[in-house]
């Protein structure tokens, strides 16, 4: 019987002091996963998207002018990537394209390029199918505020539109009047210099709920992030010292994404024609003010101050 009782001791230990914990959306907790994907469609990669599920990929091609589509059997995992043999040439709109996005419901995408300094938005017959993509006829100049504009994105409801400035190394904000219309959209006198960091900023994500901000930049291939006081208003933003240096993986970091969550984060990297994939990090426990990451060890990486 006695050899039952310390066994139940520590479950009931257990139950009251150990919870689990997570740090998504911080870089500075990023690994990499030893996940990567190669493509050999495109040798200049430099934007990346996903869809809302992480079960399709999208990559921005600059030699090609083209979006190319990839198929990944298991949601988020880069590893188990293949090319769906679907893309989209947007040539006839812009030769230098360089940042993508979609809409939340992937009926819409859009690009931008510095061959016209312009976003152009393209309809999709079929939501996330970029095979069936075609130009919409919208468009929105961004030159007025960047020579340079290299990556774009969105707030979640498709009222804002942010554009990455390589020539000024600032982040841009829009309004959109009517939600995911790029032909509504007007400079809402809102930026954040970003070049004390990186003075070559190439791509910008948000966290879901708009609270924080990362740029990926070629000056020291490095992810920064960045706090907004006010959520999706990017002149509230101040740099939160967080950054995850992704140069061991690729020394040309152009693309930057998060899955739905933020405990994964993605780079598309021009040196080597890859998606990497990091993790933020993986889930642990919480025991007596130390978190374990490794049950059967047991492996103690840090102690926890909360």
């Amino acid at each position: 019987m006695k050899k039952y009782i310390l066994p139940l001791v520590l479950i009931l230990i257990l139950a009251f002091s150990i919870n689990c914990f997570a740090t998504p959306w911080e870089v500075d907790t990023a690994e990499y996963a030893e996940k990567s994907y190669h493509e050999t469609q495109e040798a200049t990669p430099h934007g990346i998207a996903f869809n809302s599920d992480g079960t399709k990929m999208y990559i921005m091609g600059e030699q090609n002018y083209t979006v190319y589509q990839y198929t990944l059997s298991t949601g988020w995992d880069v590893s188990t990537a293949t090319y769906a043999s679907k893309y989209k040439d947007v040539g006839d709109e812009d030769t230098y394209p360089y940042g993508i996005a979609f809409s939340s419901d992937g009926t819409k995408m859009y690009i931008v390029g510095y061959a016209n300094n312009t976003v152009y938005q393209y309809t999709l017959s079929t939501g996330w199918d970029v095979s069936t993509a075609t130009y919409a006829s919208k468009y929105k100049d961004v030159g007025d505020e960047d020579a340079y504009p290299y990556g774009i994105a969105f707030n979640s409801d498709g009222t804002k539109m942010y554009i990455v400035g390589y020539w000024n190394y600032i982040v841009y904000q829009y309004t959109l009047s009517t939600v995911w219309d790029i032909s509504t959209a007007t400079y809402a006198e809102k930026y954040k210099d970003v070049g004390k960091e990186d003075d070559s900023p190439l791509n910008i994500a948000f966290s879901s709920d708009g609270i924080k901000m990362y740029i990926v930049g070629e000056q020291y291939d490095t992810i920064f992030q960045y706090t907004l006081s006010t959520a999706w208003d990017v002149s509230t933003a101040t740099y939160a010292s967080k950054y995850k240096y992704v140069g061991d993986e690729d020394t040309f970091p152009y693309g930057v994404a998060f899955n739905s969550d933020g405990t994964k984060m993605y780079i598309v990297g021009d040196a080597s024609d890859t998606v990497y994939q990091y993790t933020l990090p993986a889930v642990g426990i919480v025991w007596n003010g130390v978190t374990i990451t490794k049950w059967n060890g047991i492996t103690i990486t840090k102690w926890n101050t909360k």
